[in-house]
Protein backbone atom coordinates (compact mmCIF):
# COMPACT_ATOMS: atom_id res chain seq x y z
CA UNK A 1 0.00 0.00 0.00
CA UNK A 2 1.31 3.42 -0.93
CA UNK A 3 0.30 6.45 1.09
CA UNK A 4 -0.29 9.85 -0.48
CA UNK A 5 2.74 12.10 -0.37
CA UNK A 6 3.09 13.85 3.00
CA UNK A 7 0.52 11.60 4.74
CA UNK A 8 1.56 9.76 7.87
CA UNK A 9 0.11 6.34 8.62
CA UNK A 10 -2.41 6.11 11.43
CA UNK A 11 -0.87 4.47 14.48
CA UNK A 12 -2.83 3.03 17.33
CA UNK A 13 -1.70 3.77 20.84
CA UNK A 14 -2.36 5.78 23.95
CA UNK A 15 -1.23 9.19 25.04
CA UNK A 16 0.28 9.67 28.47
CA UNK A 17 0.89 12.70 30.66
CA UNK A 18 4.05 12.55 32.78
CA UNK A 19 4.96 14.96 35.56
CA UNK A 20 8.64 14.72 36.45
CA UNK A 21 10.85 16.37 39.01
CA UNK A 22 14.01 17.90 37.58
CA UNK A 23 16.79 17.85 40.20
CA UNK A 24 18.68 21.00 41.13
CA UNK A 25 22.04 19.53 40.22
CA UNK A 26 22.50 18.79 36.49
CA UNK A 27 22.09 15.09 35.95
CA UNK A 28 20.81 12.56 33.45
CA UNK A 29 18.16 11.44 35.95
CA UNK A 30 14.65 12.74 36.53
CA UNK A 31 12.09 11.52 39.01
CA UNK A 32 8.63 10.63 37.71
CA UNK A 33 6.03 11.95 40.14
CA UNK A 34 2.88 11.06 38.22
CA UNK A 35 2.12 9.13 35.05
CA UNK A 36 -1.45 9.02 33.70
CA UNK A 37 -3.05 7.84 30.50
CA UNK A 38 -5.00 10.57 28.74
CA UNK A 39 -8.55 9.32 28.16
CA UNK A 40 -10.35 10.21 24.95
CA UNK A 41 -12.80 12.34 26.96
CA UNK A 42 -10.08 14.80 28.07
CA UNK A 43 -7.28 16.76 26.48
CA UNK A 44 -3.61 16.49 27.43
CA UNK A 45 -3.77 19.97 28.96
CA UNK A 46 -6.77 19.12 31.17
CA UNK A 47 -5.01 16.03 32.50
CA UNK A 48 -1.76 17.94 33.07
CA UNK A 49 -3.57 20.71 34.99
CA UNK A 50 -5.28 18.14 37.23
CA UNK A 51 -1.94 16.45 37.89
CA UNK A 52 -0.24 19.73 38.74
CA UNK A 53 -3.10 20.80 41.04
CA UNK A 54 -2.96 17.56 43.04
CA UNK A 55 0.82 17.38 43.21
CA UNK A 56 1.31 21.06 44.10
CA UNK A 57 -1.27 20.83 46.91
CA UNK A 58 0.47 17.73 48.32
CA UNK A 59 3.91 19.31 47.93
CA UNK A 60 2.80 22.50 49.67
CA UNK A 61 1.73 20.53 52.73
CA UNK A 62 5.02 18.61 52.88
CA UNK A 63 7.35 21.52 52.04
CA UNK A 64 5.64 24.83 52.92
CA UNK A 65 8.73 26.99 52.27
CA UNK A 66 9.46 25.70 48.73
CA UNK A 67 8.20 27.27 45.54
CA UNK A 68 7.27 25.19 42.49
CA UNK A 69 8.36 26.12 38.99
CA UNK A 70 6.42 24.72 36.03
CA UNK A 71 8.57 24.41 32.90
CA UNK A 72 6.41 24.26 29.79
CA UNK A 73 7.75 23.39 26.36
CA UNK A 74 6.35 24.86 23.16
CA UNK A 75 3.65 22.18 22.89
CA UNK A 76 2.10 23.31 26.17
CA UNK A 77 2.52 27.04 25.53
CA UNK A 78 -1.17 27.53 24.84
CA UNK A 79 -3.56 30.07 26.30
CA UNK A 80 -5.60 27.28 27.92
CA UNK A 81 -2.62 25.79 29.75
CA UNK A 82 -1.05 29.06 30.87
CA UNK A 83 -4.44 30.43 32.02
CA UNK A 84 -5.08 27.18 33.89
CA UNK A 85 -1.72 27.43 35.65
CA UNK A 86 -2.40 31.06 36.53
CA UNK A 87 -5.73 30.02 38.04
CA UNK A 88 -3.97 27.28 40.02
CA UNK A 89 -1.42 29.76 41.34
CA UNK A 90 -4.27 32.00 42.51
CA UNK A 91 -6.17 29.14 44.13
CA UNK A 92 -6.01 29.05 47.89
CA UNK A 93 -5.07 26.04 49.91
CA UNK A 94 -5.40 25.40 53.62
CA UNK A 95 -2.60 23.92 55.63
CA UNK A 96 -3.78 21.11 57.94
CA UNK A 97 -3.54 22.09 61.61
CA UNK A 98 -3.39 25.79 60.78
CA UNK A 99 -6.15 28.20 59.96
CA UNK A 100 -3.98 29.66 57.23
CA UNK A 101 -5.16 30.06 53.66
CA UNK A 102 -2.54 30.90 51.07
CA UNK A 103 -1.91 30.75 47.36
CA UNK A 104 -0.13 27.75 45.89
CA UNK A 105 3.56 28.62 45.45
CA UNK A 106 3.58 27.99 41.72
CA UNK A 107 5.50 29.91 39.06
CA UNK A 108 5.62 29.14 35.37
CA UNK A 109 8.34 29.42 32.72
CA UNK A 110 7.11 28.90 29.16
CA UNK A 111 9.25 28.31 26.08
CA UNK A 112 7.15 29.61 23.23
CA UNK A 113 7.95 29.23 19.54
CA UNK A 114 9.78 32.23 18.05
CA UNK A 115 7.02 32.79 15.50
CA UNK A 116 4.28 33.00 18.18
CA UNK A 117 2.60 36.40 18.20
CA UNK A 118 1.30 37.81 21.48
CA UNK A 119 -0.57 41.02 22.13
CA UNK A 120 -0.23 43.39 25.04
CA UNK A 121 -3.18 44.68 27.05
CA UNK A 122 -5.61 46.99 25.31
CA UNK A 123 -5.00 50.63 26.17
CA UNK A 124 -7.96 52.34 27.76
CA UNK A 125 -10.01 54.64 25.58
CA UNK A 126 -9.33 58.26 26.45
CA UNK A 127 -11.81 59.84 24.08
CA UNK A 128 -15.20 58.83 22.78
CA UNK A 129 -14.89 57.25 19.38
CA UNK A 130 -17.45 55.58 17.23
CA UNK A 131 -17.22 51.92 16.48
CA UNK A 132 -16.11 48.84 18.26
CA UNK A 133 -13.29 49.16 20.80
CA UNK A 134 -9.94 47.50 20.09
CA UNK A 135 -9.57 43.83 20.99
CA UNK A 136 -5.78 43.74 21.18
CA UNK A 137 -2.97 45.99 22.31
CA UNK A 138 0.44 46.34 20.68
CA UNK A 139 1.93 43.30 18.96
CA UNK A 140 4.84 41.27 20.43
CA UNK A 141 6.73 38.63 18.48
CA UNK A 142 9.79 36.83 19.81
CA UNK A 143 11.77 36.86 16.56
CA UNK A 144 11.05 40.54 15.75
CA UNK A 145 13.13 42.87 17.98
CA UNK A 146 11.18 45.87 16.69
CA UNK A 147 8.17 44.67 18.70
CA UNK A 148 10.14 44.33 21.95
CA UNK A 149 9.84 46.97 24.65
CA UNK A 150 12.53 47.67 27.21
CA UNK A 151 11.76 46.89 30.84
CA UNK A 152 12.35 50.52 31.80
CA UNK A 153 9.59 51.58 29.40
CA UNK A 154 7.22 49.08 31.01
CA UNK A 155 8.13 50.03 34.60
CA UNK A 156 8.50 53.76 34.17
CA UNK A 157 6.33 55.08 31.32
CA UNK A 158 7.14 58.57 30.21
CA UNK A 159 4.61 61.19 31.26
Amino acid sequence: MVLPRGAAPVKSGWQFSVVALVPREPSSFTFILDHLRIPSTQTAIEVALCQIAVLSAEFTVQHPTYKLLGLLDAGYATVTHVAGLAALAQATTTTPGLSLERHLPLSCLVRAPANRVLYRAVPSRTEKKRGRPRLHGERFQGKDPATHVSLSALCCPES
